[in-house]
């Protein structure tokens, strides 16, 4: 977690591996770690998904290993890379029914 104002972590950094908290190194404290977690406004979130790096061939920009045999192009599920994933909340307007 970033605080607001402050520059959030270098993606391209060669040790982003050893950055922030990982479940691998003390699950339940990972656990309680998200669990406690409460996403504001302001701060930067960075998460780091390692376990789907098993089937995405970061090279060939592909998903390996779910159908036998037939690899699938990743640019049907984000495009091409790099890929954001932007999350946001919106205060409700007077009248607002949505």
């Amino acid at each position: 977690i970033t605080p607001e104002g402050e520059e959030p972590p270098d993606l391209t950094d060669e040790n982003f591996h050893a950055f922030g908290t990982k479940r691998v190194d003390d699950r339940p404290a990972f656990i309680r770690a998200v669990s406690d977690m409460e996403l504001k406004v302001g701060p930067t979130y960075t998460f780091a998904f390692w376990g789907i790096s098993q089937f995405l061939d970061d090279i060939q920009w592909q998903i390996q290993k779910v159908i036998p045999f037939k690899p699938i192009d990743f640019n049907l599920f984000c495009g091409a890379p790099p890929v954001s994933i932007v999350l946001y909340t919106l205060t409700p307007a007077d009248g607002e029914t949505r």
